[in-house]
């Protein structure tokens, strides 16, 4: 199995790669980026991204410092104007709530209300080599829900990225705008 070091780690230390698969897991943090440059296609643009920490439910068996921890994933999300069934956004949080939420349901709405929140990820691997995730779906019926190890305090490499595309103070604080105001047109993609 590939390698991978779990990113913010001082230590050097490797687990095994968490396998493709569908997994419970919980949403432990939010943390708006502000408008980050961005390349699709070989098109940049200009997007409005928050990053989103996924606990997994599985734990890392490897020796270690990170041994009975469980694996986690981040992934970066466009705040789309058009709140659309293939929106990455509406999708997690459709996900997370276990419901199709409308363009209604996020007027005002606040990420941080998704903290702690439960949901099935769909995992593949990047080119590289390193565990991503694909989809969203609801939590399966009968899975005990779980609540988040980590805190969702914004680690220093993330708050230097957020303080690049800063949209304001907000960006690089632990609260998070409502997505009332999105400032980056929609083309975002399913995964």
């Amino acid at each position: 199995m590939a390698k991978i070091t779990l990113p913010g780690s001082n230590n050097s230390s490797s687990v095994k790669q968490l396998e493709e698969g569908t997994y419970q897991a919980v949403i432990s943090a939010a943390w708006d980026l502000g408008m980050q440059e961005t390349t699709y296609l070989n098109e940049t643009s200009m997007k409005h991204r928050i990053l989103f920490r996924f606990e997994i439910n599985e734990l890392i068996e490897d020796e270690g410092p990170f041994k009975g921890k469980r694996y986690n994933l981040l992934k970066e999300i466009n705040v789309p104007e058009f709140f659309g069934d293939k929106a990455a956004m509406v999708a997690m949080a459709s996900a997370a709530e276990g419901k199709a939420l409308t363009k209604d349901d996020f007027k005002d709405f606040d990420t941080d209300n998704l903290i702690g929140k439960n949901l099935m990820v769909a995992t593949g691997t990047t080119a590289g080599g390193k565990a991503k995730i694909l989809s969203f779906s609801k939590l399966m019926k009968g899975l005990t829900y779980i609540v988040p190890e980590l805190t969702p305090e914004m680690p220093s490499w993330v708050a230097e990225k957020a303080g690049t595309g800063a949209l304001n103070d907000a960006a690089v604080s632990n609260t998070q705008p409502s997505f009332s105001t999105p400032s980056a047109p929609e083309d975002d993609l399913p995964f």
